[in-house]
C-alpha cells in the first residue's frame, strides 16, 4: 500500500473534542505511523441518503412540526453532498501535493443545525418550528433523538457531542485550493439525499 485516504471529522476545538471526534484524531494518529503516505480529509456533517447524520435531520422534519431543541441548533456548520465528498477524496489521489496533508472538505456555504433543519421541511414542502432552550444537556438530546429518529443512541450520541462546537472549513485547511472542484450548493444536495432516501 502506498496511499491511504481517511476521512475524519471536522473540530471547531481541538482542545475539547467530543468523544466522537477523539476517536477519530486517534485513527488519524496510528495511521500516521503506517509504511504508505496518509491524506485526512475532515468533513463536518455529510450530507447523503445513508448519512446519519443527515438522516436525523429528515426524521425530526417528518415527524416533529413543533421542535423544543438545545441551543446547539445554532451552531455553524458547514456540510457537503456525499457526491462532493467522493470527488474530493478520490481528487486528491491525482495530486501528489496532498501526499501527508490534512484538509477540511465542506460546501461553499456555512450554516446552522437550525437552518439546514428549515431547509430540509422546505425542500418537503413542510414547515417546522424551532424553539432553542439552554438545558438541554447532550446525554438528554441523545435520548430525545432516539425516541423522535431510526438512528440508534450509540450513534445519535457521539453526533450530538459534536455539536456543541462550530465545525466550519478552516481557510488554511480549505481543499478547494489544491484540488478545485464544482461544489454542489447545500439546497441541492439536499435535494438530491432527499430523491434518493
Amino acid at each position: 500500500v502506498d496511499r491511504v485516504v481517511y476521512l475524519s471529522g471536522i473540530s471547531g476545538d481541538e482542545r475539547d473534542l467530543s468523544p466522537h471526534l477523539a476517536s477519530r484524531r486517534e485513527v488519524e494518529s496510528v495511521l500516521e505511523t503506517g509504511e504508505f503516505d496518509l491524506t485526512v480529509l475532515r468533513a463536518a456533517i455529510i450530507i447523503g441518503a445513508g448519512s446519519a447524520s443527515f438522516r436525523i435531520v429528515d426524521d425530526l422534519t417528518d415527524r416533529l412540526p413543533v421542535m423544543t431543541v438545545p441551543t446547539w441548533v445554532r451552531t455553524p456548520c458547514q456540510p457537503i453532498g456525499v457526491e462532493d465528498a467522493v470527488a474530493y477524496l478520490v481528487g486528491v489521489l491525482d495530486v501528489e501535493e496532498t501526499r501527508g496533508g490534512i484538509y477540511d472538505i465542506g460546501a461553499p456555504t456555512v450554516w446552522s443545525y437550525e437552518s439546514l433543519l428549515e431547509l430540509t421541511a422546505d425542500e418537503k414542502g413542510e414547515r417546522v418550528l424551532i424553539v432553542p432552550v439552554p438545558v438541554m444537556s447532550p446525554e438528554l438530546s441523545s435520548h430525545w433523538l432516539r425516541l423522535t429518529t431510526d438512528v440508534q443512541y450509540a450513534i445519535a450520541r457521539p453526533l450530538v457531542e459534536s455539536m456543541r462546537h462550530p465545525v466550519t472549513v478552516d481557510s488554511g485547511r480549505d481543499i478547494q485550493e489544491v484540488v478545485p472542484i464544482e461544489r454542489t450548493p447545500v439546497e441541492e444536495a439536499v435535494r438530491r439525499a432527499l430523491a434518493e432516501g
